[in-house]
């Protein structure tokens, strides 16, 4: 979860997201779910603080 964090990702959404994606494909590679993927959608980034 760290590691999602620090790649801009809300844990909850990013965690539902693979989730969901384990259900819903026979099959899938691995590194599409990766925090640092480009494929993880908006969904799951946090909002970015303005200063």
């Amino acid at each position: 979860m760290q590691t999602a964090i620090e790649n801009g990702l809300n844990p909850q959404a990013y965690l539902e997201y693979i989730f969901k994606q384990i259900q819903l494909q026979d099959t899938f590679y691995v590194e599409k779910l990766f925090p640092w993927s480009e494929e993880i959608p908006v969904s799951c980034k946090m909002p970015v603080k303005k200063s």
